[in-house]
């Protein structure tokens, strides 16, 4: 009785939510569509750790998918009736590293809006898909780096196998981790991860991996990387996957990008960040599925904008800057020249006269003559 009354809370709260979206209607829309454009994005794998600053990230994303990836893998096959999917997704991210430590705390926000030709319907979907919240750290810091990182995903809407209405996201909880690799190389990054994701309601937990490389030029980063994920435990449903197919034909189309059991899935990916100023990043990218297993066969086109908030950058440059004092103030400036140095001669000290006016004393006394004094000729004049 009590998990009855819960499902049907959680429809009547479903059901509220999606009308108030669709109230918003355009709003909503012009949201999605401004975040997916070609705005700045850190879509790079590079971890960096400013002292203490704010990132502000908007993401936009479209994905398109007509196949889906045997069950076998190798191959894929085309979704019945020409079906397709094509998923707009908006993500607004804020990122804090903390002061004098190599240590960021994050949030994403993300909105969403699927559009499933499903035979001769189409189903629209529009909504706030799930929030997420994580933390990276440096353990060994230098030209090579260990970053372990953990996050968890709350979703705000979820799958109903009863419902046609497209799927907007996973709608499960997830939790979690993973450890990064980073080195640098000259004017390279180079770098990996690996890591494990739990999802509740009986979903199979994911092993996520990849590698990535970047190139940093100057005032561009370019950049590439392939990665994955493959399932570690069984589904639920492994051997009972009749119901979540059918629900997968009627309200997407028969794509497997949600709803999958025991998917695998490798991709490749590329990217190009603009550095537009020391604050503002503006970054494109795409990326393609290459092979897997349950899971949909799509291309996703990426688009970011990345705005740096730095509280103590203004402080930094009062610090650097000299001090000049204003000479033109009206001030008499000669009060403040040293006075001239006056030497003391200790008491009882013996004089002693300069070399050069000694010399000239001598030269005087050397010149000097001795004339012989006249002797007075009155005696002379009495002899007489």
């Amino acid at each position: 009785m009590s998990v009855q009354k819960s499902k049907q809370q959680k429809t009547v709260c479903q059901t509220a939510i999606t009308a108030s979206m669709r109230r918003m209607g355009c709003p909503l829309l012009l949201l999605i569509l401004l975040s997916s454009l070609p705005s700045l994005a850190n879509l790079s794998e590079v971890r960096t750790y400013p002292s203490e600053a704010y990132d502000f990230d908007l993401i936009g994303q479209y994905y398109n998918t007509t196949s889906n990836f045997s069950s076998a893998g190798g191959s894929y096959n085309a979704l019945p009736f020409g079906d397709s999917l094509q998923e707009i997704i908006g993500d607004g991210v804020v990122r804090y590293t903390m002061s004098k430590t190599k240590w960021a705390i994050y949030a994403d926000a993300q909105v969403a809006q699927t559009t499933a030709k499903a035979n001769t319907i189409t189903n629209t979907s529009a909504g706030f898909s799930h929030l997420k919240f994580g933390t990276d750290f440096v353990i060994v810091d230098g030209a090579f780096a260990l970053i372990p990182e953990f996050y968890g995903i709350l979703p705000i809407t979820t799958i109903d196998l009863t419902q046609t209405n497209a799927a907007i996201d996973e709608g499960v909880d997830q939790i979690a981790a993973q450890l990064r690799a980073q080195m640098k190389v000259g004017s390279f990054f180079l770098g990996g991860y690996g890591g494990y994701v739990y999802r509740d309601k009986g979903r199979s937990s994911l092993v996520p991996y990849g590698g990535f490389v970047q190139m940093n030029l100057k005032g561009w980063n370019f950049g590439g990387k392939i990665s994955g994920f493959t399932s570690l435990t069984q589904d639920q449903d492994t051997t009972n996957q009749l119901p979540r197919s059918l629900w997968q034909l009627n309200a997407d189309g028969g794509s497997q990008l949600f709803g999958a059991v025991n998917p695998q899935l490798l991709n490749v990916d590329a990217w190009a960040e603009f550095q537009m100023s020391s604050n503002i990043s503006l970054s494109v990218g795409g990326g393609s599925a290459i092979n897997g297993s349950n899971a949909a066969n799509g291309y996703t086109l990426r688009g970011a904008l990345t705005f740096r908030v730095d509280p103590n950058k203004r402080k930094r440059e009062l610090l650097k800057q000299e001090f000049r004092e204003d000479l033109g103030d009206g001030v008499d400036q000669s009060l403040f020249r040293p006075e001239p140095e006056i030497r003391i001669q200790p008491v009882g000290a013996p004089q002693t006269r300069p070399a050069k006016a000694k010399s000239n004393v001598d030269d005087s006394e050397m010149k000097m003559e001795i004339k012989p004094r006249k002797k007075s000729n009155s005696n002379t004049d009495l002899d007489q």
